[in-house]
């Protein structure tokens, strides 16, 4: 590639990862697609490099061998425990993933020795494969690299491990790939906030990752915190790529597997760096407190109720969340947004990669602050109606962030019980407690709501309100005038709407009803 050309890009690409304010999802896709216009489409994919990539395998040793016998065995031990839970446990896999570990099982049936080269099967988990990196231009990841690079101290910066399969272009004597860089962008970006140096006064800084893959950060952070403990959550059929990885980087003796019914303590012993703990067994860790938990690109592919299951755990026992995720994810039929229910947990938000160099998706930190109104201190919410239209409207209440959106109530028996995005679903007696601040009805059968709660002596229904799910398309319904009032009764001002929206306070249901049928 010629001078001028790499001058080119590098301006081109500067401009685009220096500017000062980085927020919101278009300018994401703006980084992306420099990103993706770098490493695929620019002139410097045609150089005479084109081929020049390196793979690293290791022919597994004996000991090395037993281990991963163990491993499987482990790892199949626990598909079959997850597999007798009931029909609906939160740990089974979303639809999404359901389909994904259906597709890469067969791990279980390779050879021991095959596991040498565990980097040609992870393309199941992280999307990348050798091929796509036999065919691309090294000075195109040099120059990213630069960029993300610029201004970081040494001891932070990443390579790949020469082993396992790894491969990658062999930059300034260091292995770099694609994971490479989606690592060194989030290190790059707990440093630049300060984490990383608060990090380094703990004698063994605490680590939670919710979903790790086959174990690349999990091994990158431990190779920048030797003394780290990394706990690492996850599927049982990922557990094998993971305990494998690092079994054969690390060496089996520091990977600890925890089985259902086990303890984890501050007293693991300080040769284990990496406790592998499956996503029904979560509670094992409740004596833990970690430094950073954190969570990548997997949160919108599960559902609302697991991701509020792993919020309510971080959210008491780290001191920061760092979440990279997409808002959200239609490929997993999931109507959730994955913001709204980690702000339900952390109010305090710091964004951090949106406003940072070298960052294709949205990123932020989360800590929480005690000055911050916890969800136990905001009035309290339920929803009548836990279908699609309700829903969709205890998502928009939960965007207004003035609510703790409690439950649902519902009148239909087989849901009674049970949980919906998170929330349980209770039986209409549930609103005689009188522990509620708000009522919100999101059914098309308000009329027939209305008299039943007529019946059970609710006369004085204070801030009542009606979603009316008919007006549009449920999957497109949005919410936006009763939002925006309580955003404005917030600042002090009321708009004004129609009386069938929303019922003034402390007037009864009976004249709501009145109203509504003269439409």
């Amino acid at each position: 590639m010629g001078r001028s050309s790499e001058e080119f890009i590098a301006r081109k690409i500067g401009k685009e990862f220096n500017r000062v304010k980085f927020s919101g999802p278009s300018v994401d896709r703006e980084c992306r697609a420099v990103e993706e216009y770098l490493l695929h489409e620019s002139p410097i994919r045609r150089g005479g490099n084109a081929a020049m990539i390196r793979m690293f395998s290791k022919n597994p040793t004996g000991p090395e061998i037993a281990a991963i016998r163990r491993i499987k065995q482990w790892a199949l031990s626990l598909t079959r425990y997850r597999n007798q839970l009931q029909k609906r446990h939160p740990a089974k896999p979303s639809g999404y993933w359901a389909f994904f570990t259906d597709a890469f099982n067969y791990l279980a049936a390779l050879p021991p020795p095959c596991f040498g080269r565990l980097r040609l099967h992870t393309y199941h988990i992280d999307g990348s494969t050798y091929q796509t990196m036999f065919f691309s231009s090294e000075d195109a990841y040099r120059i990213c690299l630069k960029y993300i690079q610029d201004g970081l101290p040494v001891r932070y910066r990443l390579e790949a491990p020469q082993a396992c399969g790894e491969y990658g272009h062999m930059i300034d004597g260091r292995l770099i790939n694609d994971a490479t860089l989606r690592w060194q962008k989030l290190i790059r970006s707990l440093h630049l906030a300060g984490v990383t140096d608060d990090l380094e006064q703990h004698r063994r800084p605490m680590f939670l990752e919710i979903g790790g893959g086959y174990g690349a950060l999990a091994h990158q952070f431990v190779t920048l915190f030797p003394n780290a403990l990394y706990v690492i959550v996850d599927l049982p059929e990922t557990l094998l790529y993971s305990a494998a990885y690092l079994s054969l980087i690390h060496g089996p003796k520091r990977v600890r597997l925890v089985s259902p019914g086990e303890s984890v303590g501050r007293n693991t012993p300080d040769n284990v760096s990496f406790v592998l703990v499956p996503n029904f067994a979560l509670n094992v860790l409740r004596r833990l407190r970690f430094d950073l938990a954190i969570n990548v690109m997997s949160f919108q592919e599960m559902t609302a109720g697991q991701i509020g299951r792993y919020l309510e755990f971080v959210s008491a026992r780290a001191a920061r969340f760092l979440s990279w995720n997409h808002d959200r994810n239609h490929m997993s039929g999931e109507m959730i947004s994955v913001p709204d229910l980690i702000a339900e947990h952390f109010p305090s938000v710091s964004k951090l990669a949106a406003v940072e160099p070298g960052t294709i998706l949205r990123e932020a930190l989360y800590r929480m602050d005690p000055d911050e109104k916890s969800a136990g201190q905001r009035p309290n919410l339920l929803v009548f109606g836990s279908g699609r239209a309700g829903i969709s409207c205890a998502e928009d209440l939960r965007r207004t962030r003035r609510f703790n959106v409690a439950g649902w109530i519902d009148n239909d028996a087989q849901k009674q019980g049970r949980r919906i995005s998170g929330m349980r679903v209770h039986p209409p007696a549930r609103l005689l407690r009188r522990d509620w601040d708000y009522l919100f009805i999101a059914s098309a059968f308000y009329p027939e709501i209305v008299a039943q709660l007529e019946k059970m002596g609710l006369r004085e229904i204070v801030d009542f309100a009606v979603y009316e799910p008919y007006d549009y398309p449920p999957k497109i319904r949005r919410y936006d005038p009763l939002v925006r009032t309580l955003h404005d009764e917030r600042a002090g001002r009321v708009l004004a709407l129609p009386r069938k929206a929303v019922i003034p306070r402390a007037k009864t249901i009976k004249l709501f009803a009145a109203d509504s049928r003269r439409g």
